[in-house]
This record gives structure tokens, C-alpha cells and sequence, in this order.
């Protein structure tokens, strides 16, 4: 009995869905992958050695009047085709991630009445989780929300390196700031940031490491005017270390950075990409606010008010550490695990 794994084009879809994937194949259940051609996956599942069929099949939005007309076309053949695929490998249950190829292999289940189980990383249901979730057997969620469509909330899986990590105790009086602008960063984030963190600096208050993203290094640095108590990085391999030397973050408020802030317990600052789909990463964002543990700061806004936030937290240690025991409140534990089980309850 095989399992389908349906996600595709970003990082948020794939990532959560190779980390239950890799559940499943510790309980000795065949795993196969449903993506889309040109997407992060097409690269990302190979690397875990993941069986993978990729269809002919990209979003809706944004194609203009000629995607309008050929969308449904392309829809139906990228339907047939996972119906074929499906038959192929025998498959006995479908997950979906989310993505563009979660339509037609939802449809296609659909049509083969195989058991569904629909996984929404966001505060928000993207379009394509939001209609399966209507004849799904089962529809989980990252975020506590309250049982919308029938949901449980089971969290959004976190690597176990990062999970399980001790923090570290500071040596010396200075708060560890951290800046997560994503694996490809964050050019606001990289100009803005530095402009209210250097009089901290010149106070000697912060240590900060700021993941600049691609090719931004020098820029970035120069930002601070290359101040000894500040490392950028374009990339962080080792992120678990970096949250345990941290006492507080500024990202951008995407799910998977939210889970793993979460899983920290980390005092936020979220600065929710504008122009995220459905502005989604508001919506994150305002969970996070909502249960008082972190600020929102959108990059339309005054800079004072970022400014604000930022002194907050650095002069404020009792916040931070009442953030903390809210964030880590938020974070449901081996919640990849509990995606494997569910779903194989479902086809029981």
C-alpha cells in the first residue's frame, strides 16, 4: 500500500511534506510524490530519494485572459494524468500539502474515492486545501483554527534538531538579536533592520547575526558600518544553533518560520511579506499578536513604530520572557509524526 504526497512550488508546501514523508517511511510505508513540472520539488524530493511524478500543471493566478481559457484544459489533462499514476502505483491514500498540483491529484482522488487527508501550513487556507478540504477525511492544520472545516490543529512539522535544542546562556549583558530574512532573504529587511538597530549598537546593548540571503553580504555589512558585535551570513546551514544563541527575532511570517520560532520559544518581530498570496503572511502574523507573543510590523508603516517594538524588547526582560512562554505555548510537538498516524487511521 503506497501513500501520495501531494505539494509543490514553495519551500512551505515541500518542506512540511518531505518531513512526514520521512514519518511514513519509518513506519515501513511506501511513499511516492505528486509535483509539478518547473517546481522547488522537482530537486528537493530526488535528494530524499522519493519516487516522483510531475504534471503539466501551474496556478491560475496572474496568467491573464489566454491562462483563463486554458486553464481548464491543462486542468483535465493533469487530472487524467494523476488518475493514470494513481492506478499505476496502487495507491491507498493521498495527503496533500498544498500547491498547484494539489488540484488535479485532488480531483483525481476524488474521482477514485480514495481517502484524502488535507495538511494547511498557513493561518489562512490557500485556494486549492481550501475546496479539497470540502470532501477531505481528514483536514489538519498548522494553526489553531478553531475547527474551521472541520480541521484539527496539529501544528506544522519542525526539524528535530531544532525541536529538541537547549538554548544558551548569554555571556555578556548585550541581547542576541537575531534577522531571518528566509533562504533568499529579505532587501527590506537587509536596509531597514540595521538603520534602527545601530544605536543599540553604539550602546553596546545588541549582538546581532543577520541572514542577508544571495549576494547581499557586503551591502548589508556595510549597513552596520561593519560593526564587530553584528555577522551576516547568506546562508545559515545550522540554524538550530543560531536559535539557541538567539533571544529574539525579526523574520519575514511565513509558516514553517513560525513553527520553528515557535518551537523555540523566541520573542518575534514578524514582518509579513506584502506580497505574500492572499496576504497570508498577515494573517500568521496576527495569530502570532493575538496570543501576545510578538508584534507585527508591516513595511508600510512608520519606522518609528518598528523602532518602538525593537527598544521594547531589548530594554524589556521580563516581556521577552513572557513572549517566550507564549511562543513556546503555540508549538505542537512532533506534529510530522502525528500526520504519519492520522493518516494511516484513515485507511485502516
Amino acid at each position: 500500500m503506497k501513500v501520495v504526497i501531494m505539494a509543490g512550488g514553495t519551500g512551505g508546501h515541500i518542506f512540511p511534506g518531505l518531513a512526514v514523508a520521512q514519518e511514513l517511511l519509518n513506519m515501513n510505508v511506501e511513499v511516492v510524490w505528486l509535483g509539478a513540472v518547473g517546481g522547488m520539488e522537482e530537486q528537493l524530493v530526488a535528494q530524499h530519494n522519493i519516487p516522483i511524478k510531475l504534471l503539466a500543471i501551474k496556478g491560475l493566478r496572474g496568467k491573464g485572459i489566454k491562462g483563463l481559457i486554458t486553464m481548464p484544459i491543462k486542468l483535465l489533462m493533469a487530472t487524467k494524468a494523476a488518475l493514470k499514476y494513481f492506478k499505476q502505483e496502487k495507491v491507498g491514500a493521498i495527503i496533500s500539502m498544498g500547491g498547484y498540483v494539489a488540484a488535479p491529484g485532488g480531483l483525481a482522488a476524488r474521482l477514485k474515492r480514495l481517502p484524502l487527508l488535507v495538511h494547511e501550513q498557513n493561518s489562512k487556507f490557500g485556494m486549492t486545501n481550501k475546496y479539497l478540504a470540502k470532501w477531505a477525511q481528514h483536514v489538519l492544520t498548522g494553526f489553531n483554527l478553531n475547527g474551521l472545516y472541520h480541521s484539527q490543529w496539529v501544528g506544522n512539522p519542525v526539524r528535530a534538531e531544532i525541536e529538541n535544542l537547549e538554548k544558551i546562556d548569554r555571556q555578556t549583558n548585550r541581547v542576541n538579536v537575531f534577522i531571518m530574512g528566509g533562504s533568499l532573504g529579505a532587501n527590506s529587511l537587509n536596509n531597514i533592520i540595521p538603520k534602527c538597530l545601530l544605536p543599540l549598537l553604539a550602546e553596546d546593548k545588541v549582538s546581532i547575526k543577520h541572514q542577508c540571503g544571495k549576494n547581499n553580504k557586503t551591502s548589508t555589512a556595510q549597513n552596520y558600518q561593519n560593526n564587530s558585535h553584528v555577522e551576516v551570513l547568506e546562508f545559515i546551514k545550522d540554524m538550530s544553533s543560531v536559535y539557541a544563541w538567539a533571544d529574539i527575532i525579526i523574520a519575514r511570517a511565513g509558516a514553517l518560520s513560525i513553527a520553528e520560532i515557535n518551537a523555540v520559544g523566541l520573542p518575534a518581530i514578524l514582518v509579513p511579506y506584502p506580497y505574500a498570496v492572499d496576504d497570508h503572511q498577515t494573517s500568521n502574523a496576527n495569530n502570532i499578536v493575538a496570543h501576545k507573543a510578538g508584534y507585527i510590523w508591516q513595511e508600510k508603516e512608520d519606522v518609528a513604530q518598528l523602532k518602538t517594538y525593537i527598544n521594547d524588547l531589548i530594554d524589556n526582560q521580563t516581556l521577552r520572557q513572557q513572549m517566550s512562554v507564549k511562543s513556546k505555548a503555540l508549538h505542537h510537538s512532533n506534529s510530522a509524526r502525528k500526520v504519519a498516524e492520522i493518516c494511516l487511521e484513515m485507511i485502516a
